[in-house]
């Protein structure tokens, strides 16, 4: 087995008066680049380790399911390939960012932990939009003011609770490309304990997950800058 955690750890370490993504409270879990992957003899990664203090690390026991290390990536297959949280995230109000670079614009669960709880991208194969579903029901963000990348991009989702209706809010890098006219639906909890699909091989992620950070809080503008900037440059996003 080799451990890609030890050296990353400490290279990616953020010097005294740098900004971290633990210095903004409500951080539930923290799968950064290159830091803290552990792979098996075929570089396929059986344990990412949760940065945010949670120990909620994403591990996979079987190794047909576990996605290939890259530079710094991780690689899901699109068929099978998922890790599994040590521990259920519950979400109401959120702030969950992820970088991802997908392979293909069907539709895919990025994180989840079911058919109906679920972060998805390309709903439907429409190329822009982004799905958030929740339990007995969803609170949807769909067809975006712009197409998703189909490069590198930073995705960002927030959500406040409770709220009637209108209170996602998606971001492509930096910028908001929510359309609040989408935004129909009560908002109810979601519950994340899958990274790579929604669930099983629900939707399967096809593509690199770079990194992944969710926050049980709806972040200030200020907070949701410096995370989104932090991201931007540590990912190498242009």
């Amino acid at each position: 087995m080799i451990s890609l955690g030890l050296g990353l750890q400490n290279s990616n370490r953020p010097l005294e008066g740098e900004f971290s993504l633990t210095d903004i409270s409500g951080l539930q879990l923290w799968l950064k680049n290159d830091t803290g992957i552990t792979t098996d003899s075929k570089a396929a990664v059986s344990q990412w380790d949760d940065q945010s203090g949670n120990s909620n690390h994403a591990v996979q026991a079987t190794g047909s399911r576990r996605p290939i290390y890259g530079s710094g990536d991780v690689d899901f297959d699109g068929t099978d390939d998922r890790l599994d949280l040590t521990s259920q995230i519950p979400l109401e109000a959120f702030s969950v960012f992820m970088v991802i670079d997908p392979d293909v614009t069907t539709s895919m669960g990025v994180m989840g932990s079911a058919s109906n709880q679920c972060f998805r991208v390309t709903q439907g194969g429409d190329v822009d939009r982004v799905t958030i579903k929740g339990t007995a029901g969803d609170s949807d963000q769909l067809n975006l003011t712009q197409d998703l990348p189909t490069i590198k991009y930073l995705l960002s989702v927030t959500r406040n609770a409770p709220v009637s209706t209108d209170n996602v809010r998606v971001f492509v890098g930096t910028t908001d490309v929510t359309d609040v006219t989408r935004d129909s639906m009560n908002p109810v909890r979601l519950t994340v304990n899958t990274v790579g699909s929604c669930t099983g091989a629900f939707l399967p992620f096809n593509g690199l997950i770079n990194e992944v950070a969710v926050y049980d809080t709806l972040l200030t503008s200020n907070e949701i800058t410096s995370v989104q900037n932090d991201l931007i440059a540590r990912n190498s996003i242009s």
